[in-house]
């Protein structure tokens, strides 16, 4: 009967030590499971429109964009929740479009802050490496300016501060200025597309200097994209501060010497007209 009572008392015994075992092997199952995260891919989700106006690129743009850098960028992790160069691209292109903080396109992709700063580091660098396919002087560029307000010799446009000087005397000086007013007004024009379509660069920039550097240079390559798809310009998700790019401080004096290649201009060029 000992025997008997012992049998029978093994029996539930080794039942409940299997039941426990079976227990264990399920939550270490769990624990072992590796977490999932399903990511939206929003080329599919969204219609071109919607795509455009929240990633300031056509799908189209998007595509050859994702395969020009994809070589360039890598893949953290090979497991499942490893963020692809897909997602590394929208992320970014989200980040450029809103200018806000990085905690805010992290939980969009769902990745960490951390993370979300070098995907945004990595992407920026992989754009900007092809500025020389993107930003360069049109061989046709003078001709072009030229057309505007009859400048001669003008190849491109750089903006900056301008200081004010004395006022021109001769109808000659007064057809330069007027002439370089209109002319320089297209860098103006360009710089406030560029911001109001990538407003990282209008607002402040939270960024280390050689990571802005990516980014300047990054936006400006996805511009110029944008153009050579004739995409036009969409207004910002966010409040941009008031965009002056032609600042000109009063009564300053400066040197009235006049440079060699204006005043050849003025001689030789619009005192002819």
């Amino acid at each position: 009967m000992d025997l008997t009572l012992l049998s029978s008392d093994s029996d539930s015994d080794l039942g409940m030590l299997a039941q426990l075992s079976d227990s264990s092997d399920e939550d270490e199952t769990l624990r072992r499971t590796p977490k999932r995260i399903r990511r939206v891919n929003y080329t599919q989700s969204l219609d071109d429109g919607d795509f455009t106006f929240r990633f300031r690129l056509n799908k189209h743009a998007f595509n050859s964009l994702l395969l020009e850098i994809t070589p360039l960028l890598r893949v953290t992790s090979t497991r499942n929740y490893g963020v692809s160069p897909l997602h590394q691209l929208l992320l970014t292109l989200r980040f450029y479009a809103l200018g806000t903080m990085l905690i805010s396109v992290a939980d969009f992709v769902g990745v960490s802050k951390s993370t979300a700063g070098r995907i945004v580091r990595d992407t920026s660098s992989a754009i900007a490496q092809l500025y020389d396919k993107y930003i360069y002087v049109h061989r046709r560029s003078a001709d072009k300016f030229y057309r505007i307000a009859g400048f001669p010799r003008v190849l491109g446009a750089i903006d900056g501060t301008h200081i004010r000087i004395q006022s021109p005397f001769s109808e000659a000086e007064h057809r330069y200025n007027e002439a370089h007013i209109k002319t320089r007004n297209t860098i103006e024009r360009a710089f406030g597309v560029w911001k109001r379509r990538f407003p990282v660069v209008a607002l402040t920039l939270r960024l280390s200097i050689p990571n802005m550097q990516a980014v300047i240079i990054a936006t400006t390559v996805l511009h110029n994209i944008c153009r050579n798809h004739n995409l036009t310009e969409i207004p910002s998700e966010v409040e941009l501060p008031s965009i002056d790019n032609s600042t000109m401080p009063h009564n300053v004096v400066v040197n009235d010497i006049p440079t060699n290649h204006r005043t050849d201009l003025i001689n030789n060029y619009f005192m002819t007209l």
